[in-house]
């Protein structure tokens, strides 16, 4: 190849050579190239194609313009039209570059919107327009280890219940593009934030897809696992509960909720939420429409049986069957501590929602303890007194049950679910009955003897006062649940005295008199006669005495009318003596004419 060859061959294409260049001046035309060198290419009129050389150098341009010629068969408009859309894309790229770069900003700051505030806006709207309604709740079954309870209800999202505008909106939108949600299945924790170490206990729960759309209704129906914590953190809670100490209760939901959406996963979402339970129910109320009492023969003694029906309300929507339990009866004694008087078992039981509930309870007294019928100081009364006598008189009293554990291997019910009902002791309000409100059928004063007042005795002492001797008889009609033999051993009475309507005196046994019982079997009655001696009558109307008097010494018969109270011993042989004080005791005093 000589100096006067050029470059490169040309293919298609005729150009002068270009001047050749001496050793000498070769460094300056090297520096003096230009970056873009212009070159020949020939469009054949055969061939679309454009010639460029497969052999380039350093000189070799990087873009080389053509000096164009123009063929025959117009491919000249096609090359030119070619290269206007390349140079137009290569000016819209910056464009379509920006705009890329903007939707990926505004990409992120939705998915930083969506993954961090949008959730607490969420739960926020969730919280306020959930209307959640309870249908059912009943126990499965019973674990080892807690309870397995199903759910029934319905949960609506009602955008009305949100206040904020900007909130119910929010909500309305991610519910309308979200449509549904599943939560996975997960466990929750719940504290009494107001107690000291008051954890309820843990309650595990299956996944459920929940309709996140205003208005429309997911029903729920799931099995949930509930295991209760220790008793000693909520035991104060509790006591409060029964001491009628609390009206509200603050429970506070902690667990991590794993979300999806579709198949997009939303990641676990930590939720603690405080739950205000207002208007907490109180123990429900209840009646006793079955009694019957009586003498049981047990291998090691005779023991006072009581057969007991209670009809209790049901004003909720629970479920569950409870097998036999077992518990005691319990009165406070003057110190105020508990003391068994009978123990218990009640029949199986299936409660159905807001259905009246009747329980069949068997009892036995053994005996009555000393504690329940000593005298507590200050008082005048027993403990048994005071129950008996709130009873007689149309009160509320108070008894106490305490669960008993089971005394067999056969026990349907769990170990941890024994020892709740062994270490809680709940008051049970027995209502007042009407039973002895008409037990005696007649009251009167027989072979009354009246003995005027002494004009030469001390004022203060008996003599002073007139004195009636007479006896006391009295028929009681036994209530028809009463079907052990009883015995009245004692009566003391104490009476307002009245002539044709207007009070006379006054009528005070001072001491308790001996008294024997007739038991009248068929007519299911007791005759109590009683002899009292020498009581004085207080004068309270000196005008009707006189009026009395007069008629006795006249020999004219008198008939008084005694209006007041009587308090007989009763024994039991199976339990012994106790006393029920106050019986209602109305009737006649005739007293015949003549000194």
């Amino acid at each position: 190849m000589t100096a006067s060859s050029p470059p490169f061959p040309s293919y298609g294409a005729t150009s002068s050579a270009p001047p050749a260049l001496s050793n000498d001046d070769s460094d300056q035309t090297l520096a003096g190239t230009p970056l873009l060198r212009t070159s020949d290419v020939s469009v054949h009129e055969d061939d679309d194609c454009i010639g460029i050389s497969p052999r380039s150098t350093e000189r070799t341009p990087l873009i080389a313009p053509t000096s164009v010629r123009r063929g025959s068969n117009g491919s000249l408009a096609s090359s030119t039209h070619s290269d206007h859309e390349t140079i137009k894309r290569s000016q819209k790229s910056p464009r379509v570059l920006i705009v890329a770069l903007l939707l990926l900003c505004f990409a992120t700051l939705s998915i930083l919107f969506l993954g961090f505030m949008l959730p607490e806006a969420i739960q926020e709207y969730a919280r306020k327009a959930a209307n959640i309604q309870l249908r059912s709740l009943s126990v499965d079954s019973f674990t080892k280890d807690g309870v397995r309870v199903r759910i029934q209800g319905q949960a609506v999202l009602d955008a009305e219940r949100v206040n904020s505008a900007l909130l119910r909106s929010l909500g309305v939108l991610v519910g309308s593009v979200a449509r549904k949600v599943k939560i996975g299945s997960s466990k929750a924790v719940l504290y009494l934030p107001d107690y000291p170490e008051g954890v309820l206990g843990a309650a595990s729960y299956p996944e459920l897809v929940v309709n996140l759309q205003n208005g429309h209704a997911t029903d729920i129906d799931i099995l949930c696992d509930l295991v209760p914590a220790s008793l000693e953190g909520v035991k104060p809670a509790i006591d409060d509960y029964l001491s009628g100490k609390i009206h509200s209760l603050r429970v506070q939901v902690e667990s991590d909720m794993p979300l999806t959406a579709g198949i997009l996963p939303l990641g676990t979402h930590k939720i603690v939420q405080d739950v205000v339970l207002d208007d907490i129910p109180s123990l429900p109320a209840f009646k006793l429409s079955r009694l019957n009492l009586a003498e049981v023969r047990l291998p090691e003694q005779t023991a006072l049986g009581a057969n007991v029906t209670v009809d209790v309300e049901n004003k909720y929507p629970i479920s569950f069957s409870i097998p036999p339990l077992g518990f005691s009866v319990l009165l406070r004694s003057c110190d105020q501590e508990f003391v068994e008087v009978a123990v218990a078992r009640t029949s199986a039981l299936n409660i159905k929602p807001f259905k009246p509930i009747a329980v069949d309870v068997a009892g036995i007294i053994r005996s009555i303890p000393f504690a329940l019928i000593e005298v507590c100081p200050g008082t005048g009364t027993s403990p048994l007194d005071d129950l008996l006598g709130q009873y007689v008189h149309g009160q509320t009293a108070t008894a106490y049950i305490r669960g008993l554990p089971s005394d067999g291997q056969d026990s349907e019910l769990p170990a941890w679910l024994e020892e709740l009902l062994s270490s809680v002791t709940l008051p049970v309000p027995v209502p007042g009955g009407n039973a002895l409100k008409d037990i005696l059928k007649s009251f009167s004063l027989d072979e009354v003897s009246f003995q005027l007042p002494d004009p030469e005795a001390d004022p203060d002492s008996p003599e002073a006062s007139p004195q009636i001797s007479a006896t006391v008889r009295a028929i009681v009609a036994l209530p028809e649940e009463m079907n052990a033999p009883l015995d009245v051993s004692k009566v003391i009475a104490n009476a307002d005295i009245f002539y044709q309507g207007r009070k006379l005196g006054e009528f005070h046994v001072p001491k308790w008199a001996p008294a024997t019982t007739v038991q009248r079997d068929e007519a299911h009655e007791l005759e109590i006669n009683a002899r009292v001696e020498n009581v004085p009558l207080k004068v309270t109307d000196t005008e009707v005495f006189s009026k009395v008097v007069q008629k006795i010494i006249f020999g004219r018969e008198v008939k008084l009318q005694a209006d007041g109270t009587a308090d007989v011993k009763v024994g039991i042989a199976s339990l012994g003596a106790f006393v029920i004080r106050g019986i209602p005791a109305k009737g006649d005093i005739v007293i015949k004419g003549g000194m």
